[in-house]
């Protein structure tokens, strides 16, 4: 089967980072769910959504920016925590994100 002329494939980086931003938005709404059914954040859905976020950095040769990322998100996030603005489950999950 030919393709059009015409027709623009997407590159790779793009489509990697639809994906990136696919699963990110599933762990988040995943978060949500379980914060407000039980009120807690799991470890398991933190851990793992941190390791994905590691992985992904080193795949996409971006490790520096997310280190810098996820000590600058970390320092924000202790702030909001330690004035009671944020939950240790909240703490966990905006971390995870950085990465």
């Amino acid at each position: 089967m030919r393709r059009p002329e015409g027709e623009v494939i997407p590159p790779l980086g793009i489509i990697m980072e639809t994906w990136q931003i696919v699963i990110a938005y599933i762990f988040v709404v995943w978060a949500v769910v379980t914060d407000i059914q039980k009120r807690e954040i799991s470890n398991v859905l933190t851990g793992s959504f941190l390791l994905l976020g590691i992985a992904l950095s080193i795949y996409n040769h971006t490790l520096l920016f997310m280190i810098i990322s996820v000590v600058v998100t970390t320092a924000i996030a202790l702030l909001l925590f330690k004035m009671g603005m944020f939950g240790g489950g909240d703490l966990k999950l905006f971390i995870a994100l950085a990465a």
